[in-house]
């Protein structure tokens, strides 16, 4: 993922030499340069807008989600078999919760009328469409804080957030990789004159 990364960067360098070089030779094509005043302005005032996108959220949740699940031990213990009577326990209550969130998602988008459709009644576009990602990733991280709770391996208040971060640790080079990658795509939306698709 590092070398992605950096990948990503040098086509960011590449794309603003570019697009100084090909607008300065030939100014009548339909491309802005990003080392003109407006391109540096548009450059510095937009990286925030440019990074703080849904998918990057989206992303962010269910890295916590899965992150609870895999340090919680739950995933292991879904995959190799419970080894103690508390790990059973703890599965079943991991089990039950799922169970509770696909009923309460059924009961707000199946009914006639649900909350979650939107105004035609179809579940896309809506407000569960928008929501699903958020939703399964909260899921699952009450899932794992439950396990980790009943299998008794919660030591402290500290590794219950310990468990909600490790998704976090674990995932932060694919968080920096899908930053570098948004800013390239706005970069190039910016310079060709599209619009961008993502905001």
């Amino acid at each position: 993922m590092s070398w992605l990364t950096l990948c990503i960067l040098v086509a960011q360098c590449a794309v603003i030499l570019f697009s100084w070089v090909v607008a300065s030779l030939f100014p009548d094509l339909p491309l802005r340069s990003l080392l003109t005043g407006s391109g540096l302005r548009w450059l510095f005032g937009h990286i925030t807008q440019n990074m703080s996108l849904p998918l990057l959220v989206d992303v962010m949740l269910f890295c916590i989600g899965a992150g609870a699940m895999l340090s919680s031990g739950l995933w292991h213990t879904v995959v190799h078999g419970a080894k103690s009577y508390n790990e059973r326990m703890a599965r079943r209550m991991a089990v039950v919760i799922a169970l509770m969130a696909c009923v309460t998602v059924l009961l707000l988008t199946a009914l006639p009328h649900a909350v979650l459709l939107n105004i035609s009644g179809t579940l896309f576009p809506s407000s569960f469409s928008r929501g699903i990602v958020p939703i399964i990733s909260v899921t699952m991280a009450i899932m794992g804080e439950c396990f980790h709770l009943v299998a008794g391996r919660s030591r402290s208040v500290v590794s219950f957030f310990d468990n909600l971060t490790y998704g976090i640790r674990c995932g932060a080079s694919l968080l920096l990789c899908l930053m570098t990658g948004m800013q390239l795509y706005a970069m190039l939306c910016y310079v060709l004159e599209y619009d961008n698709l993502l905001l």
